[in-house]
């Protein structure tokens, strides 16, 4: 996705981040609290690989942490970055108001 001329960065993570549902779904879970995977794939009724893609798309971008918990398979839970989440909306929110 190319940005339109007067978009930062941000506000392209932001649109790109935002434009899927099934992302929007996975960060709506991790919102209420760190989850495993499995957790994520039930509750949004997705298949693991769609969720594990989404996952990996979030931590590229920062919004996700992973937690390696000590056990049999050595499960994952993640965890939202509301910070980075916060500033994405910021952004978005911003540029929308026409404010610089």
């Amino acid at each position: 996705m190319k940005p339109v001329e007067d978009q930062s960065p941000e506000v392209l993570t932001a649109v790109q981040t935002f434009g899927n549902s099934l992302r929007v779904a996975v960060i709506r879970q991790l919102y209420s609290g760190p989850k495993h995977r499995s957790d994520i794939v039930k509750a949004v009724d997705a298949s693991q690989v769609s969720v594990s893609h989404q996952l990996q798309y979030l931590g590229d971008r920062g919004l996700t942490q992973e937690e390696v918990v000590a056990g049999r398979g050595r499960p994952i839970v993640y965890s939202l970055n509301r910070q980075r989440l916060d500033s994405l909306l910021e952004a978005l929110t911003t540029y929308i108001r026409g404010a610089q």
